[in-house]
């Protein structure tokens, strides 16, 4: 699907399709006319930073953000799974046959992709599993103290070594703008910082911000912070490819901090550090692992997390 086709032509279904979309966006009554949603079409890209329909044709890379939002919506049942090689592992609290409880506590979550499976067996630090936790969406909550999921041993299929991949989860993050410890979402590979990659929390100047690092051995190269408050349900990428960036929300990707990596195989974690510092304070609802992602694959992963993060 393409923005010109339906800009032009507005084919018969695509109303229909765009008022769930718009309605799920932003609460408001169904379009009635072609212009009003186009209108509203705008007032969204505007909400992402995207430019606003007219002016997409000149930037390919957005456009294909705006149609990946809508073709997903639309598909209505697309999963990441559909990347097949390209996910190298997947948790999702939604998924409850992939969750052991006991009582509200998590022992067990398991990855859809392979079965890859973290767990928790001391009471006192395992998260607990919401149905609704995340703005009526299932999420697994981490108190921000000692909380954390643990598989041990790092899984062949992940990018390990100076191997490129990327990291995406979906987050509730709770933690205050001024509380500047570097808490970690979720990382893999040694025990330290200088052999592991990871995703990061932690306030700046009163401001939750995103972070990421990698390390190359003998030190950690930590990504620039995408200037994007990161408090609250947000969808971030990590990406480490001869270095290290980070984005929010559909933002670009910061610029990479140059570094080759050296991650380990020791252990995967979410939830608190390989070094066991860093609590995180939150929801998670989505973790997932993928190659380098470009083009249709990096659109649709960018909507579905989008949407995912809105609930």
């Amino acid at each position: 699907m393409s923005i010109d086709p339906i800009v032009n032509n507005d084919p018969v279904g695509w109303h229909e399709k765009v008022n769930d979309l718009l309605a799920a966006w932003d609460g408001g009554a169904a379009p009635t006319s072609f212009g009003a949603a186009l209108v509203r079409l705008n007032a969204m890209a505007d909400d992402l930073s995207l430019p606003t329909m007219e002016s997409l044709d000149s930037t390919a890379v957005k456009r294909a953000k705006i149609n990946g939002l809508i073709s997903t919506y639309m598909s209505g049942d697309w999963m990441p799974v559909v990347l097949g090689s390209s996910i190298k592992a997947f948790w999702s609290a939604d998924r409850t046959d992939l969750i052991t409880l006991s009582g509200t506590q998590v022992t067990s979550w398991k990855d859809v992709i392979a079965g890859y499976d973290m767990v928790q067996a001391v009471s006192g630090a395992r998260p607990v599993w919401s149905a609704d936790g995340f703005n009526g969406a299932p999420a697994v909550d981490y108190d921000g103290i000692d909380d954390q999921m643990t598989l041990t041993g790092v899984p062949l299929s992940f990018p390990i070594g100076s191997d490129p991949g990327e990291m995406w989860i979906v987050f509730d993050n709770e933690a205050a703008g001024a509380d500047t410890t570097t808490r970690r979402v979720f990382n893999y590979g040694g025990t330290t910082n200088n052999n592991s990659r990871a995703l990061t929390l932690a306030g700046v100047s009163g401001t939750q911000r995103l972070g990421g690092y990698v390390g190359n051995g003998a030190s950690a190269g930590f990504s620039a912070v995408p200037p994007v408050d990161a408090s609250g349900r947000r969808a971030a990428r990590l990406q480490i490819d001869g270095g290290v960036a980070t984005a929010i929300d559909g933002s670009d990707l910061t610029t990479k901090a140059v570094t080759t990596p050296a991650t380990t195989d020791t252990m995967v974690r979410s939830g608190l550090g390989v070094s066991g510092t860093g609590p995180f304070n939150g929801k998670i609802r989505h973790i997932m692992l993928t190659g380098i992602l470009a083009g249709d694959d990096l659109a649709k992963v960018w909507a579905w997390t989008e949407i995912q993060r809105r609930a």
